[in-house]
């Protein structure tokens, strides 16, 4: 009786589009459910880095600005140029209407994933003509363990677009059309302001896609013209951030490419062996106890199989299409260290995980299409099965939470920090910098905390700030605090603190007033300097490369030579073992007068000295997230060396005019100065590749858009 009436149920539903759609919609409400849990977003994994840029975005937005550059993060970056920004500006949206951080990151992520849920339904519908088959598709996209486990648990919060977004591009396909070419290629484009390294993937998975389906059903070839209309206008959306990578990636550490190989693999363990991350029902085999790899479903794995056999079968396109992108999905993830795969720089630039949600999208479309095999195999009873099937399999996967509550959070020492923010600067960023050594502490969550708790910019960064400036400088001296401040508790390691000149010399070079030290035994001690200044200046340059500047040595190699008899005290020997400690010996840093002996330009032909002995007053300086507002006088004609990131596209003037910088060695900005006062203006631009990119973008929404309103009247 109770199947019969749900099957009554079922057939209602999805005798309505209207209401098959609402039902995908109010199902996914209730499986997402996790997202409206109460506690603080969780700061493991990814989370910690995702949820800094969330909260600058949100801070720019909220101060009318569109961010593109942040100087909350190592020495000013080029905030989301290279990165997909859609996820986070979507936040600071949320953030400026709901103002709770913490729920706006919430409520992104649960639409993004419901959203992701009516999106399948509609690619699948579209494709198999059933509703029944769309609803299942649906579910088992929204169900899938790895979806909520890659999003949520890993903290890859930028995915929830990347999910939501993907079934758009074969929806549009499907549907056919000018409208749907055209916002198909827009909803394609998009998915590189989500990440572009899934858009490159997403892009290539469709391609296959629908070669296989023009290749296998004779109707469809007649759509061969608005297929190359959705991909042409996908890849020229999407420039706007892609093409620029590519071009500008010279300026930033992204020049020597990405390589994730060394990530640990998924086994098929991972994928069928029934877990929700806190309870799995079998032990996984020995060498795989990671989270790289998670639950799909059985149950999805047994449709898809039913959907493959029917492919086989009955050689229908649809059916072909998604188990060759299935199939594909998985042979980059179980394939991944084949030899010729590895030798694809663009299949190692992921590693074996992320093709998981490949993997997840087009079993749950296989799933869906499976479904309808059976429907039309069995009759319509058995949907009602596959569904309960599916919740019983993946239903109890949602009761999870992976909040925390504040007291799980102690910051203590940071809370202090925040405290000694002058309320002057309570409108801008504090005009001095601090630094945080790590110890053990991932920097993910090291730098992030830190700004999170205090609101005062950090010279570092992590590693995807890109800039020379954090990478071999900021991010340089930071390793070596780490073990030079690791003892303070040591009377012998203060004495040599105390009579360094590094440490002070490299904190005035990044402006920084505070030092937060891990401490080997546990705990942290705050330092605090005075005197910070962001101008230092020299009478003379000399060209020395960054790529020139040579690396430190190992964790281990430096541990043996402190066990070394070598008559030197630890400070010595982490003075030696550091070349940034002996790059910033050579400046001949004046902690007093703020000046340097020299300083080292990257890419100086010729070496430069002025013989002037130039001295620096800093009158007013002020910094906002995306400018900064410097008054100087100089004593003579001088070289002024400023403690913020060089960047092709920070727009620097001096007395109102646009000048030329020099680079330091190291990434910083340089100006030649002449004697007397001077105001000094640093702020963000887009290049004109991006402006241009942009211009096109618009117009592309405004052609959609309007083919989309003629076709209505």
């Amino acid at each position: 009786m109770l199947r019969r009436r749900l099957t009554i149920l079922l057939g209602w539903i999805c005798a309505s589009q209207w209401r098959a759609q609402w039902a995908v919609v109010l199902l996914g409400m209730v499986a997402v459910r996790y997202y409206f849990a109460r506690g603080g977003m969780n700061w493991a994994g990814d989370a910690s880095a995702h949820l800094t840029y969330a909260k600058i975005a949100a801070e720019s937005l909220a101060a009318g600005e569109w961010p593109i550059w942040s100087n909350y993060l190592g020495c000013g970056t080029p905030y989301l140029q290279f990165y997909g920004f859609l996820f986070f500006y979507l936040v600071g949206l949320a953030d400026f209407v709901c103002r709770d951080f913490y729920l706006a990151i919430k409520i992104v992520l649960a639409i993004c994933h419901i959203a992701s849920g009516w999106a399948i339904y509609g690619f699948v519908r579209q494709a198999t003509r059933s509703r029944q088959a769309g609803l299942v598709a649906g579910l088992a996209y929204m169900l899938s363990f790895w979806h909520v486990q890659q999003v949520l648990v890993m903290g890859r919060y930028p995915l929830a677009a990347i999910y939501a977004l993907l079934p758009l591009p074969f929806w549009a396909f499907e549907r056919g059309g000018r409208v749907a070419a055209l916002w198909g290629g827009i909803a394609l484009g998009a998915l590189a302001f989500a990440h572009p390294g899934y858009a490159f993937w997403a892009t290539g998975f469709w391609c296959v896609y629908a070669a296989v389906r023009v290749g296998t059903d004779v109707r469809m070839r007649a759509r061969v013209g608005e297929a190359l209309t959705l991909l042409v206008t996908g890849v020229a959306f999407g420039a706007y951030l892609t093409l620029p990578m590519v071009l500008e990636r010279g300026y930033t550490i992204l020049r020597g490419g990405i390589e994730m190989t060394g990530v640990p693999d998924p086994t098929w363990q991972h994928l069928l062996y029934w877990s929700n991350h806190h309870l799995r029902l079998w032990r996984l085999p020995d060498g795989a106890l990671h989270w790289y790899g998670g639950y799909v479903g059985v149950s999805l794995v047994v449709l898809a199989c039913v959907g493959i056999v029917w492919a086989v079968r009955r050689r229908e396109g649809v059916y072909i299409a998604t188990v060759a992108g299935l199939v594909l999905s998985l042979v980059l993830v179980f394939g991944f260290r084949w030899s010729w795969l590895q030798a694809l720089p663009f299949v190692s630039s992921f590693n074996a995980a992320r093709y998981l949600l490949f993997v997840v999208f087009f079993l749950s479309a296989a799933a869906g299409l499976g479904a309808r095999a059976l429907r039309i195999y069995r009759g319509r009873r058995l949907g009602v099965v596959v569904l309960l099937v599916l919740f019983v399999d993946l239903g109890p996967t949602t009761l999870l939470d992976m909040y925390s509550t504040p007291d799980e959070a102690p910051s203590e020492i940071l809370d202090e920090v925040a405290a000694t923010v002058p309320e002057g600067e309570s409108e801008r960023l504090p005009s001095a910098r601090m630094m945080t050594t790590l110890g053990g502490t991932h920097p993910y969550l090291g730098f992030s905390w830190a700004y999170y708790k205090t609101g005062i910019p950090l010279a570092q960064a992590d590693p995807g700030n890109l800039l020379p400036a954090s990478d071999q400088f900021a991010n340089a001296f930071g390793v070596f605090l780490n073990r030079a401040l690791a003892r303070l508790a040591v009377a012998e390691d203060m004495a040599a603190i105390r009579a360094s000149s590094i440490i002070p010399a490299g904190v005035k070079l990044l402006n920084v007033r505070h030092v937060v030290a891990t401490q080997e035994g546990g705990g942290q001690r705050w330092l605090s300097w005075g005197w910070q200044s962001p101008v230092l200046v020299s009478s003379r340059i000399e060209g020395y490369a960054t790529d020139d500047l040579p690396k430190a040595l190992g964790e281990e190699e430096v541990d043996r030579l402190l066990w070394q008899p070598a008559g030197l005290s630890r400070m010595q020997v982490f003075e030696q073992a550091y070349p940034i400690a002996g790059f910033i010996a050579q400046m001949g840093v004046d902690i007093g007068r703020n000046t340097c002996e020299v300083l080292f330009i990257d890419g100086l032909a010729e070496d430069e000295d002025l013989r002037t002995d130039p001295q620096v007053e800093v009158s007013r300086h002020q910094v906002w997230n995306q400018r900064v507002e410097v008054d100087v006088a100089v004593s003579a004609p001088a070289f002024a060396r400023l403690a913020y990131a060089h960047y092709p596209e920070l727009e620097v003037r001096v007395d109102g005019r646009i000048v030329e910088p020099l680079c330091t060695t190291g990434g910083f900005v340089c100006l030649r100065l002449a004697e007397g006062a001077h105001n000094i203006v640093l702020a963000p631009r887009l290049s004109s590749i991006r402006r241009v990119l942009l211009v096109l973008d618009l117009g592309l929404l405004v052609l959609a858009a309007a083919v989309w309103w003629r076709a209505r009247q």
